[in-house]
């Protein structure tokens, strides 16, 4: 069994095969399984659907794939989980060093996690796995590398367009979204009438 350990966060509002995808090929990469994180209120974000909702369609989501797993850490936490403090847990609880603890992300939130809070302690804690996401080069994540001193690897992987906020635009809009999501999710969204009004938690 693999020491390495693999989290992807996010707020999964909903989860799409563009995640899935992201976790599939991280796992491949490094031989490792991956665990999915979602969040219980995101910090930099407004969420549609309540915590509850969301974990149960990641559930949904990798059902049947024994790569894949649910931790329910941040959804049980009843203030904003910053990504540095779910790490610092996750380093404790399963005695893991940086070059160990991977945490999953695209390029694009790279670029950006020099406003998040203390990224610095995230770069010490862990190391990021990064999946591609529009046009980019690792040249453009050289400035935030350098000045973080993180460990990055990047995910050799095609670049999907797929994104939720796409998604609950077409709901909203009662358009197809047949081969973004899987199919679970696709119906637990219509059974509830999800996304259909901009409601947000």
């Amino acid at each position: 069994m693999s020491k390495i350990k693999i989290f992807f966060g996010g707020s999964f509002d909903p989860p799409h095969l563009g995640h899935l995808l992201m976790a599939q090929l991280a796992s491949e990469k490094l031989g490792a399984p991956v665990t999915f994180l979602p969040a219980g209120i995101p910090p930099h974000k407004q969420v549609r659907c309540t915590a509850a909702q969301r974990l149960e369609m990641v559930r949904l989501a990798i059902a049947g794939n024994t790569l894949f797993s649910v931790d329910d850490t941040e959804i049980k936490r009843r203030e904003p989980a910053y990504t540095y403090e779910t790490l610092e847990q996750l380093q404790a609880r399963y005695q893991l060093q940086a070059d160990s603890l991977y945490f999953l992300l695209g390029s694009d939130s790279v670029t950006e996690l020099e406003t998040w809070r203390n990224p610095e302690r995230i770069a010490a804690l862990c190391t990021l796995l990064v999946y591609p996401r529009q046009a980019w080069s690792e040249l453009d994540l050289t400035g935030v590398r350098r000045s973080l001193n993180l460990r990055l690897e990047i995910c050799d992987a095609p670049i999907v367009q797929i994104s939720s906020t796409f998604i609950r635009q077409r709901i909203q809009q009662y358009k197809s979204v047949r081969y973004m999501l899987p199919e679970a999710v696709a119906d637990f969204i219509a059974e509830r009438g999800l996304y259909l009004k901009e409601k947000r938690v």
